[in-house]
């Protein structure tokens, strides 16, 4: 995880759905505890295949910090939108969702449209 700051965040995440890869741009809370369990998480999961995960942890600069934190944007190339998760989830869970959300992308199909 590649911790940047608001203004790389807003790059990022115009240019990511051109990419090849799924990116994940967490957005964390120095104070929070479910923030500190999310930055230990992707430190244990290490490298994921095809995913690139960036993590904001201060927000004293933006002009529209996030009220909830952990807060993380899913961009996949291909997909109609923007996935946007709240909280912590289990290590499964968490990737889980990134191996369906890489599937997806190198398939072509919208997330939404993954089980139709």
């Amino acid at each position: 995880m590649k911790y940047i700051s608001y203004e790389e965040a807003i790059a990022i995440g115009k240019s990511a759905k051109t990419k090849k890869y799924v990116t994940v741009v967490n957005f964390l809370d120095k104070n929070c505890e479910a923030c500190k369990y999310t930055k230990e998480q992707f430190e244990r999961l290490g490298t994921i295949d095809s995913v690139q995960v960036f993590a904001i942890d201060d927000q004293s600069d933006f002009p529209f910090p996030q009220k909830v934190t952990p807060s993380s944007f899913v961009f996949i190339p291909g997909t109609a939108r923007t996935i946007f998760k709240r909280g912590a989830g289990p290590d499964e869970d968490v990737i889980n969702f990134l191996k369906t959300a890489v599937d997806c992308m190198k398939k072509g199909i919208d997330y939404d449209e993954r089980s139709r």
